[in-house]
């Protein structure tokens, strides 16, 4: 086999590894009753079981991409995680763009789809929406400075 296609299929075995164990630990968690519905938001406690079951997953992806490369392990687990990173950021820019912005959260403002975008035509402008006065309970407001304004 040559070394390129071999180390190609070691970085994507690793990403199935990850996509597939995530994937599947999200379902039973749905099925079981433990995570709520889609329509309502989940609580930071249940963000932090997922974040904790997702990173084992992400190590184990990483450990079976490391096991079958080729040679120089820790570049294909480097590159395996520059592909992880540019896809969750991609996950992040297509929830807020599709439909993150609209959903009524804390922190953040619902916004009336008759409403243009200034931004391109098809962005929304993010600064319009975000409320950075009641992201928290115990937001402390510091009093503006005059020599600052």
């Amino acid at each position: 086999m040559r070394p390129w296609l071999a180390s190609a299929g070691a970085v994507a075995a690793g990403f199935l590894v990850t996509a597939v164990a995530s994937t599947a630990a999200d379902a039973v968690m749905h099925d079981a009753g433990l995570f709520p519905s889609s329509p309502r938001v989940m609580s930071d406690p249940l963000f932090a079981l997922a974040s904790a079951y997702r990173a084992l997953f992400t190590v184990a992806g990483g450990y079976a991409t490391a096991r079958l490369a080729p040679d120089r392990p820790m570049r294909h687990v480097w590159i395996l995680a520059g592909i992880g990173l540019v896809t969750g950021l991609a996950g992040v820019i297509a929830y807020y763009i599709i439909g993150g912005l609209n959903s009524a959260r804390p922190g953040m403002r619902s916004r009336s789809p008759s409403r243009p975008s200034p931004a391109s035509g098809w962005a929304p402008d993010w600064r319009s929406h975000i409320d950075l006065t009641n992201t928290h309970p115990g937001w402390i407001r510091r009093p503006k400075r005059e020599c600052w304004q």
